[in-house]
């Protein structure tokens, strides 16, 4: 119980009719979840509070019990709701009871999104026993809204819910690296807004570094993680930062790694397996880097060492050396240097380097 979020517990456990707390754990992760591709078709109707309201409204818990039901059977590692016709059914009837009876435009959008999102799930650590948070490997079109067909689709993408973060990990080839940053809006207006673009977060990222990876093997990925430290005091922040951190990436590890547990709680449509390399970005500490390594270790990870870049006491400190976003500039400066050009300087620095006359100088910085 307490790894749950307050939204999770909120609906499994409160009002007239509680959805029970595996139900209401699962509909808080799927409004989570859908808040940012819905939010494109429209932020004011789709806020990510309008959207818990829906799923709360004493009206309309039924048909989150039906969408929570359906996800629930999708996945029973017991006897899983696999055969096509028996799903499609179900997830039929539960459609139509929701057009007859949602007179709501907003409301209605909700809940066939939520069906579309339960349909789009591949793997889920649901039924894990002591899991830290529930984690989903979703088909990223899903997540895409209105951007679907604009934009390139990931390979694959990953929801993580838990108590006071979302997460997600994006990534452009089945071999990929990239960094897992950590966001904590200072207010709970910019939570909010954040909240809308955490998946748009995580595919920018992801698809910059697959462009900055194109003549290496490894694709671009990352992983962003939204974390609520409003309301906490400075030690209390650093925790539930710490404890996000290790419940995101702990949650992704119930999904991709090949254990006796997994086999057995874990139901796989997806129907291969995978492997995700992470690296430190904002907020991730040597501290977090050395536990995730080791506790991929600990739950069977093949390469548990690659799993994450960084180790404090193997390669460079990107941190001390700056080698990431400090060395782009140290490579312009040079660059621009040689071409006999002056890097601009001050208020000036947006200026273009061609408005300084070829002859400047270059001696002094």
């Amino acid at each position: 119980m307490k790894w749950l979020d307050d939204d999770a517990l909120d609906l499994g456990l409160e009002g007239e009719h509680p959805l029970g707390v595996l139900d209401g754990e699962i509909t808080a992760a799927l409004c989570h979840m859908l808040h940012g591709p819905l939010s494109k078709e429209n932020p004011w109707a789709y806020s990510r509070e309008n959207i818990l309201r829906c799923a709360r409204h004493r009206r309309h818990r039924r048909h989150a019990a039906a969408v929570a039901g359906l996800f629930r059977a999708k996945f029973d590692p017991e006897n899983p709701l696999k055969d096509p016709e028996a799903y499609q059914a179900r997830r039929a009837a539960a459609r139509r009871a929701m057009e007859a009876d949602l007179e709501d435009e907003v409301a209605l959008t909700v809940f066939l999104r939520m069906l579309d999102a339960v349909d789009a799930t591949h793997r889920t650590n649901l039924h894990m026993p002591h899991r830290y948070a529930l984690s989903f490997r979703v088909d990223p079109r899903v997540l895409e809204g209105p951007d679907l067909g604009r934009r390139d689709t990931p390979f694959g993408a990953f929801f993580v819910h838990g108590r006071r973060f979302d997460g997600f990990h994006c990534r452009f080839r089945d071999i990929a690296r990239g960094g897992i940053r950590l966001v904590s809006p200072a207010t709970s207006e910019q939570l909010s807004i954040e909240s809308a673009r955490t998946y748009d977060e995580a595919w920018g990222l992801s698809s910059a570094q697959q462009a900055k990876n194109k003549d290496i093997p490894e694709g671009g990925s990352k992983g962003v993680v939204l974390v609520n430290t409003n309301g906490l005091q400075a030690n209390a922040r650093f925790f539930a930062l710490r404890k996000s951190f290790k419940a995101f990436t702990d949650a992704l590890l119930d999904l991709i790694t090949d254990t006796p547990d997994t086999r057995k709680y874990v139901v796989d449509y997806f129907g291969r397996p995978e492997l995700l390399y992470l690296g430190p970005d904002e907020q991730v500490t040597p501290d977090d880097i050395n536990w995730v390594v080791r506790r991929a270790r600990e739950r069977g990870h093949p390469v548990p060492a690659a799993f994450m870049s960084s180790k404090p006491d193997a390669g460079i400190n990107h941190k001390e050396f700056g080698v990431t976003s400090e060395g782009v500039f140290v490579f312009l400066d040079v660059a621009l240097r040689e071409a006999g050009l002056r890097p601009p300087r001050g208020e000036e620095g947006a200026a273009a380097a061609a408005a300084f006359p070829p002859s400047a100088s270059c001696s002094s910085r």
